[in-house]
């Protein structure tokens, strides 16, 4: 199934674009204003098609596995793997602190965080991706991008959601998903079928969207891990159960890391995420 048909079976609405410059107050939440700061042309989401590499890299390996399909081949909420060249950002893996910190809102957007949204896209594309949140890139902004379509060349599907706020919820719909800060790892989540959220674009715009299907699964999705909650909280006890022996798998890899020096302490990173709120929040 193409995703035009399937786009259209499940009633995914698409954005209407507020036109009046400058952030207005979100509904259900305290106003949070967003100072957009226009130092250098601003970023619309990620480099074009023409360099769409990942970080210089001269090719890019397809995700594999059995994930959250929404074709014939799986889509990933979030990357995992190695990529070339140096970054500002890079995918960090459960059980690292940053995936349980809460985000907090954003108030400036400055040229760097635009850099960083283009690595976010350009990490999200690598794996097919079709939503990565700010959490599992070791930034504790409240932000994270998607494209439903997962395809770089489709700029017009590219959003970037600044501070969002899910304000209504309707129905309940179940449907498997993954999560590549848990590569491999999949179960049926149970959650809202409608959602109404809203957010800030990029640009300092409000955004105020009533969502159903896929898109209203991938913001309620990344809305979780920007305040600190990963898809298999939403698990029963024993679904939970079931993944108890990869879980530790997870667990056991981060200890080596940290005991090879190649992952911070928790009061280092916590140090860090500090000082990167105080930059922006």
């Amino acid at each position: 199934m193409n995703f035009k048909k399937l786009r259209s079976l499940l009633g995914v609405h698409g954005f209407p674009w507020d036109e009046q410059k400058g952030p207005r107050r979100i509904l259900g939440v305290h106003p949070t204003r967003v100072n957009v700061t226009h130092d250098s042309k601003p970023s619309s989401g990620a480099k074009s098609a023409t360099n769409s590499h990942v970080f210089g890299c001269d090719s890019r390996e397809p995700a594999t596995g059995h994930g959250f399909l929404v074709s014939d081949r799986p889509v990933y909420f979030g990357i995992s793997g190695q990529v070339c060249g140096r970054s500002l950002v890079e995918i960090i893996r459960y059980p690292h602190p940053t995936l349980r910190h809460v985000s907090k809102p954003l108030k400036r957007v400055d040229t760097e965080l635009r850099k960083m949204v283009d690595e976010m896209f350009e990490l999200m594309y690598a794996a097919r991706g079709i939503g990565l949140a700010a959490n599992q890139v070791d930034l504790p902004y409240r932000l994270f991008v998607l494209n439903l379509q997962s395809d770089p060349e489709l700029k017009e599907e590219e959003r970037v959601f600044i501070n969002p706020v899910i304000t209504h919820r309707k129905g309940t719909a179940q449907r498997e998903e993954g999560c590549l800060s848990l590569p491999e790892l999949y179960a049926e989540v149970t959650r809202p079928e409608k959602i109404k959220v809203n957010a800030f674009d990029l640009s300092g715009n409000e955004l105020s969207l009533e969502l159903d299907g896929l898109f209203a699964r991938a913001v309620q999705h990344e809305v979780d891990h920007l305040e600190g909650v990963l898809f298999i909280d939403r698990l029963s006890e024993t679904s939970v159960a079931d993944i108890k022996e990869p879980l530790e798998e997870f667990e056991l890899d981060f200890k080596s890391r940290r005991d090879l020096g190649e992952i911070a302490d928790d009061e280092a990173i916590a140090a860090r995420l500090v000082d990167l709120e105080r930059m922006r929040t």
